[in-house]
């Protein structure tokens, strides 16, 4: 794996639209979104032509519409919102192409020498959600 030009992880949060991956049979879901986080800086070429980063599942995000009761909402949170997506790779050039709303920078939560700072980083987007 090579890494890329700067010292240091830069981690980014982003979430993408995975609701055609799954078989939805509720009818109050509107999407689901699935939530990564990968270092900027960190950089694999899985082909000869193109870099791609490490995406770290971190959970999925169920968006209902705006007329789901209360209840049903606490029921698909509990199938759907536990645990997250499986780590996968990504063609940097397709990252760059999503929408600026669902990539969030994050490598200011932690410090950057800290051993700990990529799972430290996951367990916050996990406490605080962003999507």
């Amino acid at each position: 794996m090579a890494k890329g030009l700067w010292a240091g992880s830069h981690f980014m949060a982003v979430a993408i639209d995975a609701t055609d991956h799954f078989v939805i049979a509720e009818p109050f879901i509107e999407r689901l979104l699935a939530v990564y986080i990968f270092d900027q800086n960190e950089i694999t070429h899985l082909c000869e032509a193109e870099a791609s980063h490490y995406l770290h599942g971190v959970y999925y995000s169920v968006i209902l519409k705006d007329d789901t009761p209360d209840d049903i909402a606490e029921y698909i949170d509990e199938i759907y919102g536990v645990g997250g997506p499986e780590d996968t790779y990504m063609h940097a050039c397709r990252l760059d192409q999503l929408d600026p709303e669902n990539v969030i920078d994050v490598s200011d939560r932690f410090a950057d020498d800290d051993d700990d700072a990529l799972d430290d980083t996951v367990e916050y987007l996990r406490g605080n959600r962003f999507w």
